[in-house]
């Protein structure tokens, strides 16, 4: 992958590499941080974040994967980053839910 990002110019190269970095430790981080909320809103809030920043690691992966013209690597990365889109969307959607039930476990009406 870096082989590919060295093709680029000298500033194109420093953007592409450091946008793809900050995207993809943005997913741990804000993880790591929502984990210590205090309201399961709050953390839902926080890997809806993770989420968005996962899709942008996705993008950047298959822009890199087209500049490299199918890389298997690229495309398997590709893939994966898509998986923990899922994943995370769908643990934000459990989430909501848990947030929106009242306190005594019993369902809303």
């Amino acid at each position: 992958m870096l082989a590919i990002v060295a093709t680029l110019d000298a500033p194109g190269r420093f953007i592409f590499r450091d946008q793809l970095t900050r995207a993809a430790l943005s997913v741990p981080l804000n993880l790591v941080e929502g984990s210590q909320r205090h309201t399961t809103r709050e953390y839902g809030r926080f890997v809806e974040v993770a989420a968005g920043s996962a899709a942008e690691t996705r993008y950047l992966l298959s822009v890199l994967g087209r500049l490299a013209d199918g890389d298997a690597h690229l495309r398997r990365l590709e893939q994966d980053y898509e998986t923990l889109v899922r994943r995370l969307q769908a643990l934000r959607s459990q989430l909501t839910r848990l947030a929106l039930e009242p306190r005594d476990g019993s369902p809303r009406t």
